[in-house]
């Protein structure tokens, strides 16, 4: 899990996790399922990595 929040490729840890069972079958929670909808939508909606962009936000925002 430390990979996919602080590793440089979110994207690549993503494709390689094995799922058990098929999309709302099963309700399960884990965080490994928040994280991936978390740096899913981030890199679809910026379109670049989530990582990548915290590091281009966050000096910005402590700056404040």
């Amino acid at each position: 899990m430390a990979r996919l929040f602080y590793g440089r490729n979110q994207l690549g840890i993503i494709k390689k996790l094995t799922f058990y069972r098929d999309p709302g079958e099963l309700h399960d929670y884990n965080s490994a399922t928040t994280a991936i909808l978390g740096i899913g939508t981030v890199t679809n909606v910026v379109g670049m990595n989530a990582i990548l962009l915290a590091l281009i936000v966050l000096p910005i925002l402590l700056a404040l």
